[in-house]
């Protein structure tokens, strides 16, 4: 008799399910993360569990929340633990100064991405996922909600006041990368 998950492997097309919705899935837990690898690692963590899980889902919309859910639980466990890391080995030393290079180079273009991710990083874990959900997945205030499991009114809020952490964190004058 086969498990629960190789049915679920059987009678479900996973891979197109995986094909679909991994780069959603990697782009969110990169921008939680902050690191690639991490990122990718999270990603597949929670298509694990997908396909771990005793039945599937019924539409790619609800497999899409659940996943986004998972990944952003999954997240929210490493930076605790990452955080319980930071205290036992101490604060880390600032980042020295950045080099002035004109705005439209390259070099320049991901000097700001990388700003706005370590900005990012800075936010409370909350207001980062929220934030993530809405600029990076491009989700509605509605689904944001579903996916956090909070009310419209809280990703109104938190959403806000990530934006105004983001601006206060980026007014050093880095330029905007869209």
């Amino acid at each position: 008799m086969r498990s629960k998950s190789e049915r679920w492997w059987r009678d479900s097309d996973f891979g197109g399910i995986y094909r679909e919705l991994f780069p959603l899935i990697f782009r969110v837990a990169f921008r939680i993360a902050g690191e690639r690898g991490l990122a990718e690692d999270l990603a597949h963590e929670a298509f694990l569990r997908l396909l771990n899980r005793d039945a599937p889902l019924p539409s790619i919309d609800e497999t899409k929340y659940w996943l986004l859910r998972v990944v952003r639980n999954l997240s929210l466990n490493h930076e605790k633990r990452r955080a319980r890391e930071r205290r036992a080995v101490g604060r880390l030393e600032q980042e020295g100064p950045r080099l002035a290079v004109p705005a439209d180079t390259p070099l320049m273009q991901a000097a700001a991405r990388d700003a706005v991710q370590e900005a990012l990083n800075e936010l409370p874990h909350n207001m980062r996922s929220a934030i993530v959900l809405r600029e990076y997945a491009g989700m509605n205030y509605r689904d944001i909600a579903s996916v956090l499991g909070i009310s419209e009114g809280n990703v109104k809020v938190r959403l806000h006041r990530a934006r105004r952490q983001l601006a206060r964190l980026l007014s050093d004058g880095v330029p905007h990368v869209s």
